[in-house]
């Protein structure tokens, strides 16, 4: 995003990459990569997990694998609902998966999509735009008019009693205590074509010191710098990045294995449901704590864990 800048070291070393076709045969490649000390701008200005660059650029991870003729030019990425996921190099997916086209704007080396429209429970909200998709930004992220015309079509339909702090990064907050059936919105965005990304984690939860659940937090930050499908708008989904057709695919998962929609029945008994998603005390903070300390907290709730296979 503009305005924004990360200055660390950049270093390259071999990596071993295990084939999934063959778990005996191990590739190893040099390639560069960074270690981000000092964030500046954006949302979240502290970044402790680090970023992996996985972009168009010519030295993206993703990009020398498939110029060395090793995967072909895609890769998938699944963030679990336990907090941790898994990154594919050289998947392309499923026939069965959803697809939109990706836009490629001015050269610049991030993944856009376009949006015809935003669906919010019972609310059908009329608007075109593009927005990025982005593992590295933890939120959902909106500009205006659409922050507003989303948040209003949200609260509208949450009966929970609206928590206001200045302590909490997050203007939707809301109190409940999980023991009855808060069936707030379900969220999905309609891509061009058709097609349509839902939104399975919508919000993120409230938990005292003690981590018993005290409400909740709609996952979407108002932005002035564009808009972004963040890591937390991901969960429950392979996203797959195919870099050779240009096409953004995604499909309903557990992130270990199987997938909802398709022909590989599902088989954890934790994968989201599309209308409530369960408190996760990783993407929590406690009431009343510092706004760093909560900040610390989010962060810490998506973390990709890494397994890299060769397809």
């Amino acid at each position: 995003m503009a305005d924004t800048s990360s200055s660390g070291i950049l270093m390259q070393d071999v990596l071993s990459f295990m084939n999934e076709r063959n778990t005996q045969d191990i590739i190893q490649l040099p390639v560069v990569f960074g270690c981000g000390k000092v964030q500046t701008g954006g949302f979240l200005r502290n970044a402790p997990n680090g970023l992996m660059g996985l972009g168009l650029d010519s030295f993206a991870v993703p990009t020398m694998l498939a110029e060395k003729g090793i995967i072909s030019d895609s890769f998938s990425m699944c963030f679990g609902d336990d907090g941790n996921g898994r990154l594919k190099f050289g998947d392309k997916g499923n026939p069965g998966q959803n697809e939109t086209p990706l836009v490629v704007q001015n050269g610049l080396p991030y993944y856009n999509i376009n949006i015809t429209e935003m669906v919010v429970g019972n609310k059908t909200i009329k608007a075109e735009f593009t927005t990025l998709v982005d593992s590295g930004t933890n939120f959902a992220l909106l500009e205006d008019p659409l922050y507003t015309q989303f948040t209003a079509a949200f609260s509208a339909q949450v009966e929970d009693r609206r928590i206001i702090d200045s302590d909490i990064p997050l203007d939707y907050c809301y109190e409940s205590n999980f023991k009855k059936n808060n069936a707030h919105p379900s969220v999905r965005f309609t891509t061009k074509g058709g097609s349509q990304f839902p939104m399975l984690a919508p919000i993120v939860g409230l938990y005292d010191e003690n981590l018993n659940p005290v409400g909740y937090c709609l996952a979407v930050v108002q932005s002035t710098d564009g808009n972004v499908i963040g890591a937390i708008a991901m969960t429950g989904l392979n996203v797959v990045y195919d870099r050779e057709k240009l096409v953004l695919g995604w499909q309903e998962a557990d992130c270990y294995g199987s997938f909802k929609n398709g022909t590989i029945k599902p088989e954890s008994p934790n994968s989201l449901s599309p209308t409530m998603a369960p408190p996760r005390p990783l993407n929590s903070w406690a009431p009343h704590a510092s706004a760093s300390n909560m900040l610390d907290d989010i962060l810490r709730g998506c973390e990709l864990t890494l397994t890299l296979t060769i397809t």
